[in-house]
């Protein structure tokens, strides 16, 4: 496998980058799905690439919505760090730039 084709493990924070979210209503309460984050992870997956989801809503519930919306994931993970990926999707949010600065590492 060359450079080029290296797989690489991509994480994604579930409220606000993979989901909409606007503000916490109860845990069963979820946004719609974001259009070109979940491309951008169908495109990633596609690619071969690790996909992580990250959220403190816990593992039952990101599980049922990403088989509901067909988003390719490989690891839930629910502790703390999907804080701070939170803070970093903010920096950003909803933005082109953000996706498209995650498709371009994934092909990097």
């Amino acid at each position: 496998m060359s450079e080029k084709e290296k797989i690489r493990t991509i994480a994604f924070d579930f409220d606000g980058v993979v989901s909409e979210y606007h503000g916490f209503a109860g845990l069963e309460h979820v946004g719609e799905p974001i259009a070109e984050a979940v491309a951008t992870i169908r495109k990633l997956k596609e690619l071969g690439h690790i996909i992580i989801i990250y959220s403190t809503r816990g593992d039952d519930l990101i599980k049922k919505y990403c088989n509901k919306h067909a988003i390719p994931v490989d690891y839930i993970r629910t502790y703390a760090v999907g804080a701070f990926l939170r803070c970093f999707a903010r920096l950003l949010p909803r933005s082109r730039v953000y996706y498209s600065l995650v498709a371009s590492l994934a092909r990097a």
